[in-house]
């Protein structure tokens, strides 16, 4: 993700949604607090998925074969 053509904001936010959200379910588990980082979590992939689309949307088209 981090070498990919999104740049490197998109993905370290990518990876930041994943570990979070890997802490809110699996600590979600242990802890109870630990669950409320799913908040956390959906605003920051809200956030990746419109870095993400408006990336790709100003992408250009693939050449065809």
């Amino acid at each position: 993700m981090l070498e990919a053509r999104f740049g490197r904001v998109n993905g370290w936010l990518g990876v930041a949604t994943g570990v979070l959200g890997s802490i809110a379910v699996l600590g979600g588990l242990l802890l109870e607090p630990l669950g409320a980082l799913a908040i956390l979590t959906s605003v920051l992939t809200l956030l990746w998925v419109l870095l993400v689309g408006i990336r790709l949307l100003g992408a250009e088209p693939a050449a065809s074969v």
